[in-house]
């Protein structure tokens, strides 16, 4: 077999390989007809474990990829660093940074998928060599306050996202979405993720999705989404909670519902979280089951006051 055909196959026998929440989104968000499923896998731990119901919430340095409307609300450095365990030599890791610039703010995000390793062979068999494989998404955004031409309030932003998969090629995928006060501690949002034209039969996970999101002063926050995967079409709603005893610390739960999900057997859509913050410096996990495929766990260190808790 070739250089060309090795990388091919070990991509191929990875995606056959239960690999944690990359594979359960595959599975959830109709893999025959989507390329590039890692990108619907939840940015950041806070976001998991409120249930993925971030739309209306949005205020770290994850709203690079939840909605980029919510960076208009960040006006200092923020960032995140997070790792997804999905066992199998397979990890899902993710970074972004939010940055102040004229009169909104700059979001930087990438994701990486790492296969692990796999040896790399001459056409006799001879080992040549161990390589790896990575498939990478990396997403720019801008978000900025509402002008009076669009209502004033709130926050809107755009961006652009650009994959690049081992066995896929490259896709290209636009974002946009607003974040809205109401009045009263309600928040509502909305947002389009990974829009873009399909190639070979295949799409970026395209989604629209509305949010709200209810803070209860000195307690935490009620959120709850609802949107429509324009590739698979199964409606998906989320709710979730987010509790702050303390400024240093939150507790954090949630649930997604997807529709049916075949191939997925026992415990779904269940979500749970932790929070602790010293200083500007923070550390966030999420726990989210996928039947019996596999547990996600993840580990995310945050950077920026406010927002979290």
């Amino acid at each position: 077999m070739s250089t060309a055909g090795s990388i091919i196959a070990a991509v191929l026998m990875g995606a056959s390989v239960a690999r944690g929440s990359v594979l359960a989104e595959a599975v959830r968000t109709g893999a025959s007809r989507v390329q590039a499923a890692f990108v619907s896998v939840g940015a950041g731990a806070r976001p998991v474990g409120m249930g993925e119901a971030f739309t209306a919430v949005a205020d770290d340095a994850s709203a690079v990829t939840w909605n980029p409307g919510g960076l208009g609300q960040i006006h200092e450095l923020r960032a995140v660093v997070a790792h997804d365990v999905a066992g199998a030599d397979v990890g899902l890791s993710y970074a972004a940074v939010a940055i102040p610039a004229g009169p909104g703010t700059v979001g930087l995000g990438i994701t990486a998928l790492m296969f692990g390793s796999y040896d790399r062979r001459s056409d006799d068999g001879t080992k040549l060599g161990t390589d790896s494989v990575m498939d990478v998404a990396g997403t720019v955004s801008y978000g900025f306050a509402n002008p009076g031409w669009l209502g004033g309030g709130g926050w809107s932003g755009l961006g652009v996202e650009v994959v690049q998969e081992t066995a896929g090629g490259s896709l290209v995928g636009l974002s946009a979405g607003s974040v809205l006060p109401a009045g009263g501690g309600l928040t509502v949002a909305w947002a389009a993720q990974h829009v873009g034209p399909g190639r070979d039969g295949f799409s970026l996970p395209a989604v629209v999705k509305a949010g709200a999101a209810y803070a209860l002063p000195g307690f935490g926050r009620i959120v709850a989404d609802a949107g429509y995967p324009l590739v698979s079409r199964q409606p998906l709603v989320a709710a979730g909670v987010e509790i702050a005893p303390h400024r240093m610390f939150a507790v954090r739960a949630g649930y997604k519902w997807r529709g049916a999900q075949p191939g997925l057997r026992g415990l779904t859509g269940l979500t749970a979280g932790l929070g602790v913050r010293l200083g500007r410096l923070g550390i966030d996990y999420a726990y989210q089951p996928f039947g019996d495929l596999v547990t996600s766990h993840r580990f995310a260190l945050v950077w920026g006051t406010g927002g979290a808790i």
